[in-house]
């Protein structure tokens, strides 16, 4: 039961529970709102500051179509890679931009999910990072 809980809180729904043998289960599972435990909720109108040193960031988006605007927390500059992912975990659309300190993107159609990291080091950004959904 904590496993089936602990895959609930990921957005997992369990179908159906089968015991094969003493120490052998069979769990079929449904996905029904896919969520990752380390990304940052960000709705369509709202801001965030994200202050955890990790060197990556992920969010997911309460609206697949607007705008984000990125910068890093102490106006450093970095060299942003933005990658989209849907509901599923499947890439959308990877992009590398050149050294900069805010990024001004357009939401990929369908995006659930968004990763942003430094192309060379995440020293660059573990101060954290700041971001507006338009």
């Amino acid at each position: 039961i904590a496993l089936l809980n602990e895959l609930q809180k990921n957005g997992f729904v369990s179908v159906s529970v089968l015991r094969e043998a003493d120490n052998k289960w069979e769990y079929k599972l449904l996905v029904r709102d896919s969520k990752l435990p380390d990304s940052r909720f960000i709705s369509k109108g709202n801001s965030i500051s994200i202050t955890e040193v990790v060197g990556e960031y992920w969010l997911e988006l309460g609206s697949s179509d607007g705008r984000l605007y990125i910068s890093t927390r102490n106006n450093r500059s970095f060299n942003p890679v933005i990658i989209f992912f849907d509901k599923d975990l499947n890439i959308l659309e990877v992009q590398n931009l050149s050294k900069r300190s805010n990024v001004n993107i357009s939401v990929v159609n369908n995006t659930k999910f968004i990763k942003i990291k430094d192309s060379i080091s995440s020293s660059n950004i573990n101060s954290g990072i700041n971001v507006r959904f338009k």
